[in-house]
């Protein structure tokens, strides 16, 4: 994506980040739970499409955006674990074969892994989008890290790029400030309930 004329190297740092992942991380993971902040659901789910269109979830973008291609695999033989990790947690789960791939996915990914040769799990955010119940989440699924299986969380945040750099340079700062304090309450929280 073209960045604005004001911002000609707006993405330049994110898109070297992306592209560096894979050998930061030294290791080719087996496969990727991705939870993107632009799915919601009542209950945790998993995209177990086995071949995943793309769901170009996005409007008033140039017109070759809605042309791209990232032809991974799905995960679906990983699904399983995953819902019986979170059912272990307390949480029920849902599944859903024919959603596509939102932008939260495959946009960084098709840089992070161009050749689309790791498989890829979407996971649903809960609707609620309570942060401490996210945070547990996150906590039932960190033993497939174990497995050879990268977690990301996408989306949300950078997707509202454009309007926060747009804000006041102090509400900005204000609002960053507040959405961390928030987090690290409700992180605070899950670390002595789980104590």
């Amino acid at each position: 994506m073209e960045p604005p004329p004001a911002h000609p190297h707006m993405w330049d740092g994110l898109a070297a980040y992306l592209r560096g992942i894979d050998g930061i991380l030294g290791v080719r993971p087996k496969a990727v739970v991705v939870i993107s902040g632009h799915w919601e659901a009542p209950e945790p789910t998993l995209n177990i499409a086995p071949r995943p269109n793309l769901l170009f979830d996005y409007y008033g973008f140039p017109e070759h955006t809605y042309r791209l291609k990232y032809p991974v695999s799905g995960a679906p033989d990983l699904a399983q674990r995953v819902r019986d990790l979170l059912s272990d947690a307390g949480f029920d789960s849902a599944v859903d074969g024919k959603r596509g791939l939102d932008h939260g996915v495959f946009v960084p990914f098709l840089l992070i892994y161009p050749h689309a040769d790791v498989p890829i799990l979407q996971l649903s955010l809960q609707r609620s989008l309570d942060p401490g119940l996210h945070l547990r989440i996150g906590k039932a699924l960190a033993p497939l890290r174990e497995r050879g299986v990268l977690i990301v969380g996408s989306g949300r945040r950078s997707g509202c790029v454009l309007r926060f750099l747009a804000a006041p340079r102090s509400s900005r700062s204000r609002r960053t400030r507040r959405e961390a304090r928030r987090v690290a309450q409700c992180a605070r929280r899950t670390r002595i309930a789980s104590a």
